[in-house]
């Protein structure tokens, strides 16, 4: 698999999917095969390279026919007119069947994504900077230097 995003094949990337094969995104999103492959191709148009790496976390048998397992992904992508590459990473955890004597690729769940971690540290940092705004407004109301302070202003 990360032999196939280095170059950039999608079939490659999606050869052991199921046809029924479901990925959900860390916002909930949810993708079946062909939308997720067409997303792909796309994607894999715009970047220069990409350079991916899995690192297994966890595994477990459920049954004698169902693995799950647990990762973390790093993807090294280098966009056009970009001195460096960016990195992004994804914790993930893709469910696998043995059918017809061959592993198949189920599911992948993204539990969550560098992408998803930047958007809750703004969002507290956004709610912590109103809250010291309004702090600030409070305290220009009682030392008497604020203007229009208080409901009844």
């Amino acid at each position: 698999m990360e032999e196939g995003f280095a170059r950039k094949d999608v079939a490659a990337i999606y050869g052991n999917c199921d046809p029924g094969y479901q990925f959900v995104a860390a916002d909930g999103s949810n993708a079946g095969l062909a939308e997720n492959r067409q997303a792909m191709e796309q994607s894999l148009a715009k970047v220069r390279s990409l350079d991916v790496k899995v690192e297994p976390e966890a595994g477990e048998s459920v049954g004698a026919n169902v693995y799950m397992v647990r990762y973390k992904q790093t993807l090294e992508v280098q966009l056009p007119l970009k001195p460096k590459p960016s990195t992004n990473w994804l914790l993930a955890e893709d469910t696998w069947e043995k059918k017809g004597g061959k592993w198949r690729l189920m599911s992948t769940k993204v539990v969550t994504d560098s992408a998803t971690e930047w958007k809750a540290r703004i969002e507290a940092q956004r709610k912590q900077m109103d809250a010291e705004d309004a702090v600030r407004g409070s305290r220009r109301c009682l030392n008497g230097l604020g203007y229009q302070c208080g409901p009844g202003r």
